[in-house]
């Protein structure tokens, strides 16, 4: 048996799908996700907070020189997010606004270059499910790379002014580069259009006189570990690309992808190669389900190259049927959250907190805590006189304590948790656990009356 030759293939220039379908597919996407995001409200993913502080800074005219260049995260999702957060009022709902939007783009998008099925497939997945409504830059940079790949061949300049969005939403989606560069017949439009959208950060490295070059030594060194650990090079890539095959719909996926492979399918290996470049880069450092998206999406959508028409619209069906009533419920993480809101009400910062997942809001933004090891070297050895000193020497107005995080990591501080007395703190409110003290100023006796006379 000989394979298909490649012009029995579909031409990839030529859509799958039209564009009303794209539309449709979309919208429901839109419906979908909306409803996904309103089932969890809280904040459900920590590196969010900086995000929100950046956006902050950037929007209210206080922005430093690392908010508008950091070698790590760019400058374009706090920006976006900076507008989100003036358009609907809390920044929280901005970013996960922000998701869902980039979401029903993927699907869209899919829908165009993959078919209908393949959306509905896509929308599906756990993946997409639930960082399709998580605050955050992954889906937004997975959404644009995927269509800057989708309209390189036909669209050059959309496809590099996609890829530069990405490119400000995180640094990884240059992975995107060499496969959208391979499927572009005008290499050169592609390549002007990135550059022109990417001036943002580019633009302000030439203004700061510094380098224009992300700097993820910091993840690096977190992937190879401590002195002597490093992993060989093979198995960095082992393991970075079973994290991109962690979830089942990407192992029936990649199934499919060798079959596209196979019948020279180009959209399939576009799909591989960008897949493969994105576990490349993750072999440097390291690996989360979040952080293998592109990746993993890539593989999950090689079925739409063994399953056709009514057979991937009823996997797609089953698929959201068993996925979506798990993914929708909230996790004990958020059930833990959920009350925060209430009990910080009304209360002023600078606040310390035991958990980097604490949050107050102002004027609708975010507010950040000062972790309770900031202040002591030994976080163990933190004990109640202690925390009030020091508390005091940093102008903290409230401690928010969360049992969990006490017990593993302040156990000098469980004595809080049921409300023992201590001079300098005032307990406030608690519930479900959480328990907020008010740190008291240190009072000042009042100076002497003069003696009549």
């Amino acid at each position: 048996m000989t394979p298909p030759s490649p012009a029995a293939a579909p031409i990839l220039d030529e859509p799958a799908g039209s564009p009303r379908a794209a539309l449709l597919c979309a919208f429901l996407a839109l419906g979908v996700l909306g409803w996904m995001t309103n089932q969890h409200p809280t904040l459900r993913q920590v590196d969010f907070i900086g995000f929100s502080v950046r956006a902050e800074r950037l929007w209210d005219g206080g922005a430093l020189d690392s908010d508008l260049l950091n070698t790590l995260y760019p400058v374009g999702y706090p920006a976006l997010l900076g507008l989100g957060q003036r358009l609907c009022g809390d920044v929280l709902w901005a970013g996960k606004a922000l998701a869902v939007l980039a979401g029903a783009g993927l699907v869209g998008v899919t829908a165009r270059w993959l078919g209908v099925g393949a959306a509905l497939w896509a929308l599906a997945t756990p993946m997409v499910l639930e960082f399709g409504a998580v605050e955050g830059t992954d889906m937004p940079a997975a959404a644009l790379s995927f269509g800057a790949l989708a309209t390189a061949a036909r669209r050059p300049a959309l496809s590099g002014a996609l890829l530069g969005g990405a490119l400000l939403c995180r640094y990884t989606a240059l992975a995107a580069l060499p496969v959208a560069l391979w499927l572009s017949p005008a290499r050169g439009r592609l390549l002007l259009t990135l550059t022109l959208t990417t001036a943002p950060h580019w633009g302000v490295a030439l203004w700061q006189g510094r380098s224009p070059l992300p700097d993820q030594s910091m993840n690096m060194a977190i992937g190879a570990g401590g002195p002597g650990e490093a992993p060989s090079l093979a198995e960095a890539l082992l393991r970075a690309l079973r994290g991109a095959l962690e979830p089942w719909t990407a192992k029936l996926g990649a199934l499919g992808l060798l079959v596209g492979l196979w019948r020279h399918d180009r959209r399939a290996l576009a799909l591989t190669l960008w897949g493969l470049a994105h576990v490349v880069g993750l072999s440097l450092a390291f690996s989360t389900p979040r952080l293998a998206l592109p990746a993993s999406l890539c593989a999950a959508l090689g079925l739409s190259f063994v399953l056709r028409g009514p057979a991937l619209w009823l996997a797609a069906a089953g698929l959201f049927a068993w996925s979506a009533p798990r993914l929708a419920e909230q996790s004990p993480q958020e059930a833990q959250l959920a009350p925060l809101p209430a009990l910080v009400e009304g209360l002023d910062g600078p606040f310390a907190s035991s958990t980097p997942w604490f949050t107050a809001r102002r004027d609708g933004w975010l507010v950040e805590s000062l972790p309770l090891r900031a202040l002591e070297r030994d976080p163990r050895q933190l004990s109640p006189e202690r925390l009030v000193k020091r508390a005091r020497e940093r102008g903290l107005k409230h401690i928010v304590l969360e049992p969990g995080r006490v017990t593993a990591s302040n156990p000098g501080l469980r004595p809080l948790l049921s409300g023992v007395s201590v001079e300098g703190l005032r307990r406030v409110r608690h519930d479900k656990g959480w328990v907020i003290y008010a740190v008291e100023p240190i009072m000042t006796p009042a100076a002497p009356r003069p003696p009549p006379g």
